[in-house]
């Protein structure tokens, strides 16, 4: 790990849990988001095995992977009906997701499981390994 990048990738990691802040992803049940650091995980083909084991989920379960964009599409859209709070949202949301596309690269998210979805939102960091933010979807 190159040193120097520590700092940047703790700022960062604060940057993410102050803008995710009081926001939840909206499915059948709304969950928060919070910060996931991955700082052993440096390949990207070992993550999706890194994400199975810490959600404790089986080698096997599939894990699909969705752009950014798509993931966050319903949330980062003012809707012409909505009031100012919903409105405050979708802008809160769409700074969240460019924090996130400009301060990581490879960002994708990482779904898993059948109805209740973790969701990974994970990008490499300036130091090499991979951050960003975990939530629970439910889909029935």
């Amino acid at each position: 790990m190159n040193n120097q990048n520590i700092p940047e990738t703790t700022y960062l990691l604060q940057q993410l849990r102050t803008a995710s802040e009081g926001l939840a992803y909206v499915s059948e049940t709304d969950h928060p988001f919070e910060v996931v650091h991955l700082p052993d995980v440096k390949d990207s083909n070992s993550l999706p095995s890194a994400l199975k084991n810490m959600a404790a989920l089986p080698e096997d379960e599939k894990v699909e992977t969705v752009e950014l964009p798509y993931f966050f599409r319903n949330l980062t859209r003012d809707e012409p009906e909505a009031g100012e709070e919903e409105n405050n949202t979708a802008r809160r949301f769409r700074k969240l997701q460019e924090l996130l596309e400009q301060n990581l690269q490879e960002v994708k998210v990482y779904r898993m499981g059948k109805r209740r979805i973790k969701a990974y939102i994970l990008g490499r960091t300036g130091a090499g390994d991979f951050a960003g933010l975990q939530t629970m979807l439910v889909e029935t």
